[in-house]
């Protein structure tokens, strides 16, 4: 993946951060951005929405230019709305600064895999539907206020309606360390969670195999 972050300290903390489980490069202007671009191949780009010599959208341009596609994650600290809203149109994600290094692991991993459910099987007609630019999540048209971990394992759900979706399939899904939740209750108070927001029937338990999301009767 290429990383393009003008901040030293940020370019550091994600290289660090990423170079564990990614090969990553950094530039930190879209000159040298663009340097990489035609020098080698990615498969993924972190962009910083202000660099020194203009804005990180300006790759979106360069890209379609160069008829390259590549997934991005916009990283930004700018509150205005519109500024988010301008890069989901361009089929890219955002990523609010500051932010937990796990959540953009998790990110990562999400744009690398390339599986993106955009619409929700006809096994929940009028029941659910998936945002999955705007990472929301919509029961009987209402927003439901989810964290990171609750969208992540409502989208694994909702990729197998009505089947059974191990446990060892939602912790690679929502947790980077899956050792962590693997020895706790975490994928079950989470699981409570999705139940309490959702409804309690909603969420079955499959004894020795997991959970299933099943439509409402």
């Amino acid at each position: 993946m290429l990383l393009i972050e003008d901040h030293l300290a940020l370019c550091k903390l994600i290289s660090t951060t990423c170079q564990e489980h990614f090969i990553i490069d950094c530039a930190n202007n879209l000159a040298k951005a663009y340097y990489f671009l035609d020098t080698q191949t990615y498969d993924l780009l972190l962009v910083d929405m202000h660099l020194p010599d203009g804005s990180g959208l300006c790759i979106v341009e360069y890209l379609r230019e160069n008829q390259l596609s590549l997934p991005i994650l916009f990283m930004t600290a700018d509150q205005d709305h519109l500024i988010k809203l301008d890069c989901l149109k361009k089929g890219a994600d955002v990523l609010m600064k500051p932010f937990d290094t796990e959540e953009l692991l998790l990110r990562c991993r999400h744009l690398l895999s390339g599986e993106k459910t955009k619409n929700i099987s006809q096994s929940f007609p009028k029941q659910l539907s998936l945002d999955c630019q705007l990472r929301r999540v919509f029961h009987h048209g209402e927003w439901l206020e989810l964290n990171c971990k609750e969208f992540l394992l409502m989208e694994a759900l909702l990729a197998y309606p009505s089947q059974a979706v191990s446990r060892e399939v939602l912790l690679s899904r929502a947790w980077v360390d899956n050792d962590k939740a693997l020895f706790s209750n975490s994928l079950e108070t989470y699981i409570a969670s999705l139940r309490r927001k959702l409804g309690k029937n909603m969420i079955k338990t499959v004894r020795g195999s997991g959970y299933a999301l099943i439509p409402e009767k």
